[in-house]
């Protein structure tokens, strides 16, 4: 239980740090771009760790290769595109404030997904965390709301967020009959077939200059130390503990994130956001 607890902290940690790192990334890449090389990175980093132990190989059934596509390309690449697409347009605190409806989106999958109670007791949590999330999102908008960049980049974080929640239902059941780093490549490989076709789109909008080669070196470090690092570590804990109980850990993301954003890119926190981010939390 406490080595399960250790790893789902490192990965919330982790977690957090991806939106400045995604920030800095997207000075010198285009979103779909990024999120390819990313991926590959970390790719790169699961093959060579299961070929090293010998566990180099396909080994799930047709159901339980339906179940990795599900998390590869709803639960994986499509949080991670909006996420990316959102913080272009937003910022990486609200970025990381927003990630406070994974729990609630873990909540609900888990009670649609694996049939998990939900209970009173939560269901009020979820009312606090859309409501939280609801004053984040609409932060900053000014003069008319769907007409302000900022606050599509919100909604696109909110979206994000939720569908993040998707994740650790989904792989819950793979968790409990596989290792943690063959169930993440597996899933990781389904999620090229969102990327893939994205990143070529992009060709005209690369930036050259000085942001180039920092914007590369951002997206292999958040291949390595998101992709692979936090994500192993979050499959991991899978295998010891329910959905419901791991929810309450991303509450670490908004933090830390925040707290990054203040530092590496100068970003504030407004009081609106930061009481959005208290209710949010609250829940």
């Amino acid at each position: 239980m406490l080595r399960a607890v250790l790893m789902l902290l490192a990965a919330n940690l982790l977690g957090g740090l991806t939106y400045p790192w995604q920030k800095m990334a997207l000075r010198g890449l285009p979103p779909g771009t990024l999120a390819l090389l990313r991926t590959v990175a970390g790719l790169a980093c699961m093959a060579a760790w299961l070929a090293w132990r010998g566990n180099l190989r396909w080994r799930w059934d047709r159901r339980e290769t339906a179940r990795l596509a599900a998390v590869g390309i709803l639960a994986f690449a499509a949080p991670q595109l909006l996420g990316i697409l959102g913080v272009g347009l937003s910022t990486s605190a609200d970025a990381s404030l927003l990630i406070l409806l994974e729990p609630v989106g873990i909540l609900l999958f888990s009670r649609w997904l694996l049939g998990e109670p939900v209970g009173g007791r939560r269901s009020v949590g979820v009312g606090l965390g859309m409501a939280g999330a609801l004053l984040v999102v609409t932060e900053g908008a000014g003069g008319p709301l769907l007409s302000s960049g900022h606050f599509r980049g919100n909604l696109l974080l909110a979206a994000s967020g939720l569908l993040w929640g998707l994740w650790t239902p989904l792989m819950s059941p793979l968790a409990k009959r596989h290792g943690a780093v063959e169930n993440t490549f597996g899933s990781t490989v389904f999620a090229l077939l969102l990327f893939l076709p994205a990143a070529p789109l992009e060709g005209t909008d690369w930036i050259s200059g000085p942001d180039a080669a920092p914007s590369l070196g951002y997206a292999v470090l958040l291949g390595v130390m998101a992709t692979f690092l936090s994500t192993v570590l979050w499959a991991a804990s899978l295998a010891r503990l329910p959905s419901p109980v791991v929810a309450p850990f991303v509450l670490l993301q908004p933090a830390v994130g925040a707290l990054a954003g203040v530092w590496l890119l100068d970003e504030t926190l407004p009081p609106r956001t930061l009481a959005g981010a208290g209710l949010a939390a609250a829940g």
